[in-house]
């Protein structure tokens, strides 16, 4: 069972503190936050030092109409952690003893654990949005929990056979205009950067789109994450793609400007089964590589990704090197 356990309604007006760490989570965060109709609402954002990552937020919070304040915290170093830590527990302070409601993104965050704790020790209600696939291996780990999951993902299917005091609350697919195309998009993700991938591996993976691409006489475009390197996307470029670095997620540059037709192809990213539910007529794939090249941390977890896809319609393309 989901949510049968919960003793405040959602939609009733409150005070709600919200601390996210990327722009998909700030605009999931917002989408919630339209739902329970807050009264009163702080949001306070983790400035990393990316620029463009700070466009994207600016650019979500202006096309909502509101406004959030900006932490800079950047663990580098024993000062830059500790100073980090003070600047999280002033923030605890200050505005989460007002709240009613704690709005988390990546809830594996060692600063969202700090948020967490407090609004478990005082009794605050927690409400997890969406920041990717990872909820599917997170939320084994809370399901003797009281929080709200805002998600677009069917968690119901995770936790169906399970005993859970979750409370999960089904987000908005929202559809997009299709813009006629004769297109094949990838859709970019920044494992080289976070070191889960070699990049020659995930470069062949591009070229192997390029291949299929070009044969048919289609456009090859790159919806690059925010945190790629400009070396590798300049590998990109050099595939025949039109990289697009915009300073909107995916979803919402899409949900903006429309999206080509054709087919869309990616790894297990969260934002091409995003873009599956939103995209009428278009084709969806997700390139599964042998589980050795993967990190043995995360093989699991990666594994229980694919799965997903794979029930939501996205077929599994196998590849091998």
């Amino acid at each position: 069972m989901t949510g049968q356990e919960q003793s405040k309604p959602i939609g009733l007006n409150m005070n709600i503190l919200v601390y996210v760490e990327s722009p998909y989570q700030l605009s999931n965060a917002i989408s919630y936050i339209d739902v329970s109709s807050a009264s009163i609402c702080q949001i306070l954002i983790r400035d990393n030092g990316s620029m463009l990552q700070n466009k994207q937020y600016k650019n979500v919070l202006a096309a909502n109409k509101i406004k959030g304040r900006f932490l800079v915290i950047r663990r580098v170093g024993v000062f830059g952690k500790l100073k980090g830590l003070l600047l999280l527990l002033y923030c605890i302070a200050r505005y989460a003893g007002h709240a009613q409601e704690i709005i988390i993104g990546d809830a594996r965050s060692i600063f969202s654990k700090l948020f967490i704790l407090f609004g478990n020790l005082f009794n605050r209600r927690i409400v997890l949005v969406d920041d990717g696939l990872y909820l599917l291996s997170y939320i084994s780990k809370v399901l003797d929990k009281r929080y709200v999951i805002y998600t677009k993902l069917p968690l119901e299917k995770v936790v169906r056979s399970c005993v859970s005091r979750l409370y999960i609350v089904p987000q908005e697919v929202k559809k997009i205009e299709i813009i006629p195309a004769n297109s094949v998009s990838f859709v970019g993700m920044k494992l080289v950067e976070i070191g889960y991938l070699d990049e020659d591996i995930y470069i062949k993976i591009l070229q192997e789109v390029a291949y299929k691409g070009k044969g048919s006489g289609k456009n090859l475009i790159y919806y690059a994450h925010r945190e790629e390197s400009d070396n590798k996307l300049s590998l990109i470029e050099s595939l025949g793609y039109k990289v697009i670095k915009s300073e909107l997620p995916v979803e919402q540059l899409l949900e903006r400007d429309g999206a080509p037709s054709g087919s869309y192809y990616s790894l297990y990213s969260t934002a091409i089964y995003n873009l599956s539910k939103s995209i009428a007529g278009s084709k969806f794939y997700s390139y599964r590589i042998d589980k050795f090249y993967w990190p043995a941390h995360a093989r699991e977890a990666i594994e229980q990704c694919y799965d997903l896809l794979k029930i939501s319609g996205i077929e599994i393309l196998d590849i091998r090197f």
